[in-house]
């Protein structure tokens, strides 16, 4: 009887860490489109910024923004699956191309994203405010454009937890595993692309000064 009660455990804690990522995945979706609808388009249209600073804060946010509402969608299939046929790990994998290239993309332009940020604080605020961000403004547009690579981070923890309640024999334990190692490479990847870029930028900055 022992060992039945605790694969009867595992499976029912699989099944609540599936659903906290599923649903920590939708409620990232839903931020970012909330950043995009709210604040960010309609600063497009306003004309309180120049379009390349524009394009620097908005970066491939609409991009990475479809591409997750798709992966919301790509899990929901997956989770109304048997679950000894569902493929998490698989899934994943399977993206992880088109998610390097997005993620990368974005981090790279984070920077300079973050200067116009810092050069543009005020109007900024104002605008968010305006828009009914809580005050200061500003900090909800700095924390909406940080949220990627905080999400980035946060998909080794959720994966191993996933695995740890997973069957010993389960079709999708290696490609979990797999994409687990890909989101900690991409994860320091980005992290990189990042600092190479916050360098490039301040060297520029000092040269014109």
């Amino acid at each position: 009887m022992k060992g039945f009660d605790t694969t009867a455990i595992n499976k029912s804690y699989y099944n609540v860490v599936l659903q906290n990522i599923l649903e920590t995945e939708n409620e990232y979706s839903k931020e970012l489109q909330t950043v995009l609808s709210t604040y960010l388009r309609p600063l497009q249209t306003s004309e309180k910024l120049s379009s390349a600073n524009i394009s620097y804060l908005m970066g491939n946010l609409e991009e990475i923004c479809s591409f997750q509402q798709m992966l919301v969608q790509s899990l929901e299939e997956c989770t109304k699956l048997p679950e000894a046929q569902q493929r998490v790990g698989g899934c994943f994998l399977n993206l992880m191309p088109q998610m390097k290239t997005l993620y990368l993309t974005y981090c790279a332009n984070h920077p300079s994203a973050v200067n116009v940020l810092t050069e543009h604080s005020e109007e900024l605020g104002e605008f968010m405010e305006t828009k009914g961000a809580s005050s200061p403004g500003i900090l909800v547009l700095t924390t909406g454009l940080s949220k990627p690579f905080m999400r980035l981070d946060k998909y080794p923890t959720l994966l191993k937890e996933l695995e740890r309640h997973m069957e010993d024999y389960h079709t999708d334990r290696q490609d979990i595993q797999k994409s687990m190692a890909a989101f900690k490479n991409l994860s320091a990847q980005c992290q990189e692309v990042r600092k190479r870029k916050e360098l490039e930028l301040q060297i520029l900055t000092e040269a014109i000064r």
